[in-house]
């Protein structure tokens, strides 16, 4: 709606924009979050969604090039694992916040599991609830 107003939307990353939010709790509830996510990430610019497609898409054609040849797929994984954890590692300094080196590592599997579990809750027919508010008109 902002855009079609004729809006510029920017986002800001410093110490002063830092918004913190209480953590998930369960499986439960982040199954509903992720599935309230998707249903916004269906209707998102077709710039965006292919660049979601990707993301999911990726680890398994990373496994299909492990499984080929496994120097290649290492590499890639490591092309990738570097430029993230750069990416992640800036952005904690600019919100001078501190990381532990390692946690790029579980994020990594991370990623890769949710990008599925996303697809997949998305695909199972059901209603989204947002703070006790309960949508069932999923596009």
């Amino acid at each position: 709606a902002l855009d079609e107003k004729g809006y510029d939307v920017q986002s800001r990353v410093s110490s002063g924009t830092l918004a913190e939010t209480k953590a998930i709790k369960g499986w439960k509830e982040i199954i509903s979050q992720r599935r309230r996510w998707m249903s916004g990430a269906v209707q998102a610019p077709a710039g965006i969604f292919v660049l979601l497609v990707i993301q999911a898409l990726y680890y398994p054609a990373i496994i299909g090039v492990l499984l080929y040849s496994w120097k290649t797929g290492l590499a890639m994984l490591l092309v990738k694992g570097v430029m993230q954890a750069v990416f992640i590692f800036r952005l904690h300094r600019l919100c001078t916040l501190q990381v532990r080196w390692y946690n790029w590592l579980f994020y990594e599997v991370y990623a890769g599991l949710m990008a599925w579990v996303h697809i997949t809750i998305h695909l199972i027919p059901g209603g989204i609830s947002w703070k006790g508010r309960k949508f069932t008109d999923r596009k």
